[in-house]
């Protein structure tokens, strides 16, 4: 079952923040954070990980193809790549005929979060994006 969430509000409120708090990328001044029925401190940097994703508004992309980056997370934590699963996902945002061997710096920047969205993982996923219309910025929790 998939839970979705949109965190809502003017520019400079905090909202980045809070996913890149979330992400345990930026410590908190106060209270506490679990996930599970655990709390943050309680899980390794690296289990955290693959639990939770910050996908930043401007994807960082390694000098790669399309194709490397989607299998990346997956030969980090040293699993096999599920390519059905990446194309199945790539089709969900749009970029279904996108070519896997283009490299990512050629990508605009819509394609980039589309594709960082898309890489196969079994965790949270926060994602940071700017909604145009409007003048709100829109975060999605999957």
């Amino acid at each position: 079952m998939n839970y979705g969430c949109d965190i809502l509000g003017p520019s400079g409120q905090g909202k980045s923040t809070l996913l890149r708090i979330l992400s345990t990328l930026e410590s908190m001044d106060g209270g506490s954070l679990s996930l599970h029925g655990r709390l943050v401190t309680s899980w390794g940097p690296s289990e955290w990980r693959k639990k939770v994703c910050y996908v930043p508004q401007q994807p960082i992309m390694l000098p790669t193809t399309v194709a490397d980056k989607l299998a990346l997370v997956s030969k980090l934590h040293q699993r096999s790549f599920d390519k059905p699963l990446a194309q199945n996902l790539m089709e969900q945002v749009g970029l279904g005929d996108l070519n896997w061997s283009q490299k990512t710096a050629d990508l605009s920047g819509g394609q980039k979060q589309r594709v960082q969205e898309s890489v196969p993982e079994d965790s949270l996923e926060w994602t940071d994006s700017s909604l145009i219309e409007g003048g709100m910025d829109s975060y999605c929790l999957h």
